[in-house]
């Protein structure tokens, strides 16, 4: 029974005894360590002890002369290990040697008895003094130290054999009472776990639940558990017997919907194929109203530029000033033509934002950076108006937004703050920093206010307040732009307002990040107006234009700047001959030429080495986005829109021509 048992844990016994053996082993090797060198040095100082008395005995009954002094060491050689002998004056050559030579250059400087002792290759040697030795004269004695390793040797082998006896001793000590108090429980326990698992029922020997120890305890833990398991077993199995039943009836539900879902899906099929038609339709009709109100734009852009260009002329003009009467009527034909042209301009934007052709260029932005620019242009307008405008508060923090089109929006709400104020008022705008980790843009006025319920149609589509439709001029799409621009950059928009004290509209947008500033960014504008006067050069200038009108807006804008002749032609082939007759120092551009449009005679006047060098600006009534870039990738120097901004096209011919 025991061997049987003893069986089933041997492979644990047995590794649980070789641990417990090799550490006895170590342990009783580290103690065996220092008490062999301890021996090892007993011995030698026992041997030199014993030789070294042997000596002085000798000398101190010998006669003194060399004779005897020579018998005297003849005699020693052998006893007690003695393999040499020598009697030397301090540091010189022997006088006397016998046996092995001894090493001539002994150093007797620390000589004390038996001190200064050499070990060398298995051998001892020592200096000595005798009484009846001449005053100086010392005996240097060379010892065989082998018999003192045999004597080390057999102490080792002795204290092993008593080592291994010891722990072979205790390891099976240990073994025998851990068999017994452990393993054997251990093992008899894990059999009544195998044959209760088996059996499907408890099965445990009335000796292991009576036991008194933690193994008994375990025993009837395991019972107890063991009986739990099997009880809920069985409700398991019963209750797995009824959800079958019920998935039996789920299953035969879940047919019939599917039956159901496969006909809806069926139907459903039907539908998507119809709302992909009218997706498609709708597409084409969207597709549709962006080239009409494209066309429509260029089509009225070019009567636009006539009328435009012509006021701000008359208004400009030094050699023929207007009379008062004269001026107000000229400024509300300009008005009158920016507001239509801002209409065509609204149009575009909203046609393009519904249809989700706005291209936005998302960049980490500083909102005071583009306040600045703001505060820039919309300055005149307010002193206009006699309004304060000014700049609140700012934040370290950065926004992620189009940069264009920030400022888009900040001008169209600083332009309604303005616009909508009272006379003397007060403008301001700015950000700050809100502890929901956003940067909230604001522009607060202290204009006559809105009115709650008017607060909701406000950012709707061609919708004006009815307090000022006929009073003050708009559109009624700006704030329809703004919503759908501030929303497209991933913020939000909202109003607050109190009648009679002013309107508040706020933009919250998330910060981008904590990062420190490297640098102010660059705003690189395509205005070449200047803030101090610049001294115009003479200079030549080609315009290449079918329209009489424009021709004739042109040749009066450069009649204010002296020393500059205006040369036109009426289409690409006769502008490039003269390009290369007259050389002129710029070519101002018609795109939308008759035959051969403005971007074949760029590239032509480019392939021409004599034309190469001339700038040439493109000018057309094309103004979405598109056209405009397409045009400065066609190599423009730049891209005027029509109707034209007289201002800005005197300045750039005075910048071309420095």
């Amino acid at each position: 029974m025991t061997s049987f048992q003893f069986s089933k844990t041997s492979g644990l016994a047995w590794r649980y005894a070789g641990y417990i053996f090799a550490s006895l082993i170590f342990i009783e090797v580290m103690i065996l360590i220092p008490s062999a060198v301890f021996r090892y040095q007993q011995l030698r100082e026992d041997l030199i002890h014993e030789a070294g008395h042997l000596v002085e005995l000798a000398v101190d009954h010998s006669n003194v002369d060399s004779s005897g002094i020579e018998r005297l060491i003849s005699d020693l050689l052998g006893l007690n290990g003695i393999v040499g002998l020598a009697i030397m004056p301090s540091q010189h050559d022997p006088v006397i040697s016998i046996g092995d030579r001894v090493q001539s250059d002994f150093d007797f400087s620390a000589f004390d008895h038996h001190g200064n002792i050499l070990d060398q290759d298995g051998f001892i040697e020592f200096g000595i003094t005798g009484t009846t030795l001449p005053e100086g004269m010392k005996i240097v004695v060379r010892l065989d130290s082998t018999p003192v390793f045999g004597q080390l040797l057999d102490y080792i082998g002795m204290v092993l054999f008593l080592v291994v006896i010891v722990a072979a001793f205790l390891t099976f000590a240990s073994l025998h009472i851990t068999q017994r108090l452990f393993l054997l429980p251990l093992a008899e326990l894990r059999s009544g776990l195998l044959d209760s698992i088996a059996m499907q029922e408890v099965v445990f020997s009335n000796e292991m639940l009576s036991r008194p120890d933690e193994l008994g305890s375990i025993s009837r833990q395991c019972r107890i558990l063991l009986k739990r398991l099997f009880d809920a077993k069985g409700h398991l199995a019963a209750t797995n017997k009824l959800l079958s039943g019920e998935l039996a009836k789920r299953n035969e539900g879940l047919e019939k919907l599917n039956d159901d879902l496969t006909r809806e899906l069926a139907s459903r099929h039907v539908v998507e194929r119809d709302l992909k038609k009218a997706r498609d339709r709708a597409e084409k009709a969207s597709q549709a109203k962006t080239e009409f109100l494209s066309a429509m734009s260029h089509e009225l852009r070019t009567p636009l530029n006539a009328i435009i260009g012509f006021a701000q002329i008359l208004e400009n003009s030094r050699k023929e000033p207007l009379s008062e009467r004269q001026e107000k009527c000229v400024r509300q034909i300009r008005i009158g033509g920016e507001h239509l042209l801002g209409l065509i301009a609204g149009l575009l934007d909203l046609s393009k934002i519904e249809a989700g052709q706005i291209d936005l260029e998302m960049e980490p932005i500083w909102p005071s950076e583009v306040f600045k620019e703001v505060l820039e242009l919309m300055r005149s307008v307010a002193q206009e108006k006699e309004i304060i405008l000014e700049g609140k508060r700012r934040t370290d923090k950065r926004i992620l937004a189009d940069r264009d089109h920030l400022k888009q929006v900040m001008v169209n709400l600083i332009g309604n703050a303005i616009k909508y104020n009272r006379q003397g008022g007060r403008v301001e705008f700015g950000c700050l920093e809100e502890p929901t980790g956003t940067v909230c843009l604001f522009v607060s006025d202290t204009g006559y206010g809105i009115e709650e319920h008017e607060i909701q149609t406000i950012f709707e589509p061609f919708s004006r307040l009815p307090n000022h439709r006929e009073t003050i001029e708009g559109t009624g799409i700006g704030l329809t732009i703004v919503r759908k621009l501030v929303t497209e950059m991933g913020g939000e928009i909202r109003c607050e307002s109190l009648v009679g004290q002013g309107t508040t509209f706020w933009m919250d947008f998330p910060v981008y990040d904590l990062l420190p500033k490297l640098g102010k960014p660059v705003y690189n504008g395509h205005s070449f107006k200047e803030e101090h006067h610049i001294e115009a050069n003479s200079g030549l200038v080609l315009y290449i234009e079918d329209n009489p009108a424009n021709i004739a807006l042109v040749e009066m804008a450069l009649a204010e700047i002296p020393d500059v002749a205006l040369v036109s032609a009426p289409d690409a082939e006769m502008g490039i001959e003269l390009a290369k007759s007259i050389k002129p120092d710029l070519i101002l551009m018609d795109i939308n030429l008759p035959g051969e449009n403005g971007f074949l005679a760029k590239a032509r006047l480019w392939a021409d080495e004599e034309t190469r060098a001339i700038p040439v600006v493109a000018i057309s009534a094309s103004a979405m986005e598109d056209d405009i870039q397409l045009g400065h990738d066609a190599g423009f120097k730049s891209y005027l829109t029509k109707p034209l901004d007289v201002v800005r096209l005197t300045d750039l011919i005075r910048h071309e021509l420095q």
